[in-house]
């Protein structure tokens, strides 16, 4: 009796390990990095970019102990110290060949809404 249980169970986990693994997407394209550098007030500064299928995600310098802001400029997220000017943005967009430019309403129209929200 207990044999067949075992064996029943190992069944069990086989058809399942296989039903996981037909349901994955083989279409799907894997995500893509890219490093670069940039220099800002005499730094260098990093730039990394995720491209996964349309949508890229770029962070720029150190995000973990700054305060950020974030930017959307058509399928490009931008993750930005919120020190750091337009003219470093777009330099670090250019950086990793990207054709997309934050303007400078986009730019201060996230920058108000950080300023609103810090000063409450």
């Amino acid at each position: 009796m207990k044999l067949k249980t075992v064996f029943l169970s190992a069944l069990v986990a086989t058809s399942a390990l296989v039903s996981f693994n037909a349901n994955a997407n083989v279409n799907s394209n894997p995500a893509t990095y890219e490093t670069t550098t940039i220099a800002v007030a005499g730094e260098n500064v990093k730039v990394e970019s995720r491209t996964n299928g349309n949508n890229v995600q770029v962070v720029i310098g150190d995000t973990k102990d700054v305060f950020t802001s974030y930017y959307q400029v058509n399928n490009v997220g931008v993750l930005a110290p919120s020190f750091y000017n337009v003219n470093v943005i777009n330099e670090a967009l250019a950086s990793l060949h990207l054709d997309a430019r934050l303007s400078s309403a986009q730019y201060y129209n996230v920058q108000y809404n950080y300023d609103a929200d810090r000063n409450k």
